[in-house]
């Protein structure tokens, strides 16, 4: 009789017999499935650690760290309007009624170097019932301008105003060159050459500039 190991008796019974080739496979697929899931658990530990780490140490760090200033460009298109100085802290909501508030008022400044120009020129403004009226009208209509008599300047040149909103008591030479002078630093104050130079606008600058606060 021909002697039989063991392996090929196995192998040669019904097929509810198992190798110890397969055993052994299907041992080492368990053991490397476990150990996988082991690292993978292990590497989760340390992120989450390292997380919590982050948390405690970086933030605080993060918020006691004075905020970074920067400058920002307003433009209008491609015109270039102001430069703006603030820092990373302020709000996205505050830096935006900031700069509103500026560029609006730049534009109120310059309609009030736009008057103070006509001003200059053809004097103070015509009550509002005499405002556009002819000679003629104002005579029919028997209208006074009885403020603008009583502030004439005095040694006023006539100098009328040909769209009729000012009474054409133009202020003396001396008066004029004051009011034009204030208007060139007013303007050179807002003025959009302070890009060139690298100088930011302020809301104080502008707040000068106009003669009044803000509105609210």
């Amino acid at each position: 009789m021909t002697m039989v190991t063991n392996k090929q008796c196995l192998l040669r019974t019904s097929n509810h017999s198992i190798s110890p080739r397969v055993v052994f496979v299907w041992k080492n697929t368990a053991v490397s499935t476990y150990f996988c899931f082991f690292r993978l658990s292990v590497i989760y530990f340390i992120e989450e650690l390292l997380i919590c780490w982050f948390s405690v140490i970086y933030y605080p760090l993060h918020t006691f760290c004075p905020s970074t200033m920067v400058i920002l460009h307003v433009k209008h298109g491609d015109a270039s309007q102001f430069l703006y100085e603030t820092s990373t802290s302020t709000s996205i909501q505050q830096l935006l009624e900031e700069i509103l508030n500026i560029y609006n008022g730049r534009l109120k400044v310059y309609r009030v170097m736009a008057e103070m120009e006509e001003l200059a020129k053809h004097g103070t403004f015509l009550p509002p019932d005499m405002l556009g009226l002819t000679d003629e009208q104002v005579e029919e209509l028997k209208l006074r301008d009885d403020q603008g008599e009583r502030c004439k300047p005095s040694g006023y040149i006539e100098n009328k105003d040909p769209i009729g909103r000012r009474n054409g008591y133009q202020p003396p030479i001396k008066m004029q060159d004051l009011i034009k002078t204030t208007i060139e630093e007013v303007k050179n104050k807002i003025s959009k050459t302070l890009v060139e130079r690298n100088q930011c606008l302020t809301e104080a600058v502008v707040q000068e500039g106009k003669g009044f606060g803000f509105d609210p």
